[in-house]
């Protein structure tokens, strides 16, 4: 009997172990990894107005008001935006919240003044210590990279291989701040997606879209 009773407890204990073990093993794989390096923001946190290269498509709020958030929820810190917005592949989007309709391309913003010079370009504002995912097609510059930006610019986007893919023909003025009472405000164009929406507003004329060479959207 007590070798029976000594059988059936090490049987026990060695199923216990096992169970241990696997309930471990599960909680590890469960959790993940943290990627770390930033704050998810436009999930924001490189501020560069670019995505990879090649990336496969990622969802962060495309067509959203991005300074919505990224000014007036995230009031202080590494999320805050000075300027963003969404660049899709047609002017006409039929589902914003659908990634393969946003240019999945390496994009940088410039501003150009009226001889159509670079005054400002993303590329010299990138953040290269964040590591979070933006969302395809989503173009920012973090506030702690460029704290203000003010004057009368034309506004260009090109790709990392300095392929124009779209240009505006009147001058976007950026006068103080964006202010979420009136993101629309003519004399602060800090949020493109304000304007640039289904139901255009301020003199665009519809979803921000390569409207010189959509070649580079795939």
């Amino acid at each position: 009997m007590i070798k029976i009773y000594k059988l059936i407890r090490a049987q026990k204990i060695t199923i216990a172990g096992s169970m241990l073990l696997t309930l471990l093993t599960l909680a590890v794989f469960s959790c993940g990894s943290d990627s770390g390096g930033g704050d998810s923001g436009s999930s924001s946190d490189t501020t560069t107005t670019t995505t990879t290269a090649s990336p496969s498509a990622t969802s962060h709020n495309q067509g959203l008001d991005c300074l919505y958030c990224h000014v007036t929820v995230f009031t202080t810190g590494s999320k805050q935006l000075l300027i963003g917005g969404t660049v899709f592949k047609s002017i006409n989007v039929s589902d914003i919240d659908n990634v393969t309709n946003t240019c999945n391309a390496s994009i940088n913003v410039q501003f150009l003044d009226s001889s159509r010079n670079v005054v400002y370009d993303s590329l010299n504002y990138i953040d290269t210590i964040s590591s979070v995912d933006n969302g395809t097609g989503n173009i920012f510059i973090l506030s702690r990279k460029l704290s203000t930006l003010t004057g009368e610019y034309y506004m260009r986007l090109v790709t990392s291989d300095n392929t124009t893919i779209a240009q505006s023909s009147n001058r976007h003025t950026f006068t103080d701040a964006y202010g979420s009472s009136n993101p629309t405000d003519l004399f602060n164009r800090y949020s493109c997606n304000a304007c640039h929406t289904a139901n255009p507003q301020g003199g665009a004329h519809g979803y921000l879209y390569p409207n010189v060479n959509s070649s580079k959207c795939y």
